[in-house]
């Protein structure tokens, strides 16, 4: 062992760190236990086994030892200050919230205080409510509990007399059901045949018709026209106008190969004498065409001759009105036949556009030009069909300004809604079918330039009047369907309401507009209408003669020639 002598160091001594470093090591190297006593020599390694330390080693301890002391007082220094203020900052705070606290604190305890009785209230009254209702609770479910002790045989002897019933009711359904299958079975053949029997009648009965009706044109035998007109009436209708009407005064004979109402319509639209027409075009306001065909000899006339103006059917064109053109041409008026836009084979749509039934526009502007063109002139003008109720409704929408000094409707049909919508109409089935096709050929002629408004498959499969008015007038004219259409375009408003003298001429066997929806009570409260109404003509037919002249015609030039030389007297 070796014996170790402990140095101190006392305190307060003055001598260098250097030598007390040395004296350091000397008592460490002796302290750690050498097994000889001496120092080790410098070349051996220490006596311990480690390596001797160097002295950038000491250095560096003994800076770290120096330096880490300073920083960690300087950052004392530095973060006290931001500690204090947050312990102030955390002060002021408090002192600051703590009343907020105190209040709201005080503010739940008096909210509690206030509630309390209430909730207190609420639960005494919930269970006196409770108390009182249990029993009627109770009471209900015994009382249902008996009801429906009671009921419940009552209940199942009504499911067993139904069952008993239907036991024997059933048998009896299926025999009555077996009994009508027989029935039906020896009646449907009798129906048929009743039927054809009928079928066969009429084939039978027609011809028999017919040929009575022929023998009594060749004989001569006719009825004279009845005139219907109202007892205000002033004296000049029978003086001055009706007395000088031809037609009114013998019997109307129709023609003998056409003696019915089918036959007489059929032939005036199928049998027209080829027109002598001179064409003008004229451009409306939106930029359409309209085809007015002039008689050609109008340019011979004087200006101040009568004009004219007659306007065609449904489906027709200036075609059709032709007789009556012609004998107004033969009378010396000034005739022009006003083709309806897109009517004719010469009109030429540019616009998908197809006026309404009444609508007046093109008319008015028409109007307005020939009487623009000849001032000094009387203008008069006939309607057939249709064009009696645009011309109707033309008149009562411009009144005395309309510029129309006499009007013949020849076959209207007067209230258009009953003869189209109701219940099917009152128009024929065959003939709607007939003018639905025909208005179809005009949509079809146009198709290139109507197909950009409406559907033009559909246009095609209709079959009435009704269903082409809702897949196309409609769609042109902005209406939401048939019924407000023909409501709008419905002539019997006009009709009472005219704004000049105005004959109607219509038969009793006509098929297209029948006799039941002529308004007879309007004649006889207007002063300034006349209705004359023949046992014979069609629609539009009126043909009398082996020749077949349209009797309306002349009846239509006398009537016009009555009005203008009253007016000029």
């Amino acid at each position: 062992m070796w014996n170790v002598r402990t140095t101190t160091v006392p305190s307060g001594c003055a001598a260098r760190r250097a030598d007390y470093s040395t004296a350091v090591d000397e008592v460490e190297r002796r302290e750690l236990g050498m097994k000889r006593s001496g120092p080790c020599p410098s070349f051996l390694p220490s006596c311990d086994g480690r390596a001797r330390p160097r002295q950038w080693q000491k250095l560096l301890s003994e800076t770290v030892l120096q330096v880490v002391p300073r920083l960690w007082s300087l950052l004392t220094v530095l973060v006290y200050p931001l500690k204090v203020f947050s312990q102030v900052l955390w002060l002021l705070l408090t002192v600051l919230v703590y009343p907020l606290k105190v209040f709201s604190q005080m503010l739940w305890s008096l909210l509690t205080v206030l509630v309390y009785p209430l909730k207190v209230f609420s639960q005494v009254l919930w269970s006196l409510l409770t108390v009182l209702v249990y029993p009627l609770k109770v009471f209900s479910q015994v009382l249902w509990l008996l009801l429906a002790v009671l009921v419940y045989p009552l209940k199942v002897f009504s499911q067993v007399l139904w069952l008993l019933l239907a036991v024997l009711v059933y048998p009896l359904k299926v025999f009555s059901q077996m009994l009508w299958l027989l029935l039906a079975a020896l009646v449907y053949p009798l129906k048929v045949f009743s039927q054809m029997l009928w079928l066969l009648l009429a084939a039978l009965v027609y011809p028999l018709k017919v040929f009575s009706q022929m023998l009594s044109c060749l004989f001569g035998y006719g009825q004279v026209p009845k005139v219907v007109f109202s007892e205000r009436s002033p004296p000049y209708w029978l003086d001055s106008v009706l007395s000088k009407c031809e037609g009114l005064r013998r019997p109307f004979v129709q023609t003998w190969w056409a003696p019915d109402g089918h036959l007489q319509s059929i032939v005036h639209v199928l049998f027209t004498c080829k027109p002598r027409y001179e064409s003008e075009y004229v451009e409306m306001d939106d930029g359409e065409y309209v085809c007015l065909d002039w008689h050609s000899e109008h340019s011979m006339l004087a200006g101040d001759s009568p004009l004219l103006i007659v306007l065609h059917g449904f489906s027709g064109c200036s075609q059709d009105v032709w007789p009556m053109v012609d004998e107004g041409a033969r009378r010396g008026m000034r005739c022009v036949a006003v083709n309806k836009r897109g009517h004719g084979e010469k009109s030429r749509l540019t616009k998908p556009k197809l006026l309404a039934a009444l609508d007046t526009t093109d008319l008015r502007q028409i109007m307005t030009l020939l009487r623009g063109r000849y001032p000094n002139a009387s203008l008069v003008s006939v309607g057939y069909s249709a064009g009696a109720g645009l011309l109707c409704s033309y008149g009562n929408q411009y009144g005395e300004d309309s510029f129309v000094d006499a009007a013949v409707f020849i076959s209207p049909g007067y209230d258009t809604v009953k003869l189209v919508l109701d219940d099917g109409g009152m128009m024929s089935a065959v003939y709607n079918y007939l003018l639905t096709f025909s208005q179809k050929q005009i949509i079809h002629r146009h198709r290139d330039v109507l197909k950009e408004r409406i559907d033009m498959m559909a246009a095609m499969k209709c079959k009435t009047i009704s269903e082409l008015t809702e897949h196309v007038y409609c769609h042109l004219n902005g209406y939401h369907d048939a019924t407000s259409y023909w409501a709008a375009n419905n002539p019997m408003a006009g009709l009472r309401n005219p704004s000049s003298p105005t004959l109607c001429i219509n038969a009793v066997d006509d098929p297209v507009a029948p006799y039941c929806n002529i308004p007879l009570e309007v004649f006889e409260e207007l002063p300034s209408m006349v209705l004359v109404l023949t046992h014979a003509g069609g629609h539009c037919g009126f043909l009398e003669g082996p020749s077949a002249n349209e009797w309306s015609c002349r009846l239509s030039a006398d009537f016009i020639e009555a009005v203008l030389e009253l007016k000029s007297s």
